[in-house]
């Protein structure tokens, strides 16, 4: 590891950067170099802004240009200490998204494991959908973030932000048999070395490998696992502000949301879930 990638992972420590977002930051200033052949400490202003400006110009989605935004920001502002204008207040604008995010059929997502040969990957990928997790939320996922006795997982996500998630059959049994082929400390979903979580990059490719050998012809990312589980929820009956706390939207503080969430609420949610996921 390099002395500027440490460096810039111990000052995202000290800002209390969740994990997904360190290593999402970190692979943006990875791509930032692998662009220019050069270490990101010996480019210009001009030459950053013109890999921006090049993104933008590419049609990057906008959560893919946000990271790249946020990740090389953070190097050059907190790091490397250089007051760039670039950076400066509203100086650059996210894109719009253009349309709403796909959702998979049922039938679709249950085809996707089948395409999926290696377990630490298909089993990342089924909980995502199961659960309804970002793909930095799945793969960065902890052995003691499993509650076995509530059936629930807990989750840290944007903004360190935690939540309690329905963990439906027979996603438990999955975790654990895949934990006990490779009897990690930590991570549920560690890398080959064992020494860090399991790179979402690589997660990514194997999604995108699955869609083609499924032969799903349409335009859709990891996120749409997320999509098709709230989309799965909500055509289910489910409240929609229930929904949105399950994803992370919404908080649990409001009394209009904790209303919906009462214990006979919860039991019939944990229910649906089991039977949605049945067979999965």
């Amino acid at each position: 590891m390099s002395p500027l990638r440490t460096r810039m992972i111990e000052d995202m420590i000290l800002a209390g950067l969740a994990a997904g977002t360190q290593q999402l930051y970190v692979q943006a200033v990875c791509q930032l170099a692998a662009h220019y052949r050069r270490s990101p400490d010996q480019l210009s202003e001009e030459e950053v802004r013109a890999y921006l400006l090049g993104l933008r110009q590419n049609g990057a989605a906008c959560g893919t240009f946000k990271i790249s935004q946020y990740g090389l920001r953070f190097l050059y502002h907190h790091t490397l200490g250089r007051g760039w204008g670039l950076f400066g207040e509203k100086r650059i604008a996210s894109p719009r998204q253009k349309r709403l995010p796909e959702a998979l059929s049922d039938d679709q997502v249950r085809h996707l494991p089948g395409c999926v040969r290696n377990p630490i990957h298909r089993t990342c990928l089924a909980i995502m959908y199961a659960c309804g997790l970002r793909i930095s939320e799945a793969a960065t996922l902890e052995v003691g973030a499993i509650d076995r006795a509530n059936k629930v997982l807990r989750i840290i996500g944007k903004g360190n932000k935690e939540r309690l998630v329905p963990l439906p059959q027979p996603i438990p049994d999955e975790l654990g048999h895949l934990w006990r082929s490779h009897h990690n400390p930590r991570w549920l979903f560690p890398n080959r070395r064992g020494d860090a979580p399991l790179n979402t990059s690589l997660l990514a490719d194997t999604f995108t490998a699955a869609v083609v050998a499924a032969s799903i012809r349409r335009d859709v990312t990891p996120h749409t696992l997320r999509h098709s589980y709230a989309t799965r929820l909500i055509g289910n009956g489910v409240d929609i502000r229930v929904v949105q706390i399950l994803l992370g939207h919404a908080s649990i503080a409001s009394p209009a949301i904790s209303t919906h969430l009462t214990t006979p609420t919860r039991a019939s949610l944990q229910t649906l879930l089991d039977r949605l996921m049945t067979g999965f």
